[in-house]
């Protein structure tokens, strides 16, 4: 079961791409850590996503179906 959890200044630590101190404080201003479980989904066919996940650890499976 997926869990979220407040970011609390940590982003620094967990994210290591080379990124200005500026963007890190936006970054971890206003994000929030979501855990997943493997073989778990979080966005389903047809959710809309208001946001861009930025993966910390581990790795994701990605599908795109082509209507055309």
């Amino acid at each position: 079961m997926a869990t979220i959890t407040p970011v609390n200044g940590e982003i620094k630590e967990l994210c290591k791409l080379p990124l200005e101190p500026q963007l890190i404080a936006e970054i971890d201003s206003t994000s929030k850590i979501l855990t997943v479980d493997r073989d778990e989904l979080f966005v389903k066919e047809g959710d809309q996503m208001d946001l861009i996940p930025l993966i910390l650890k581990g790795t994701v499976r990605c599908f795109y179906k082509d209507y055309d």
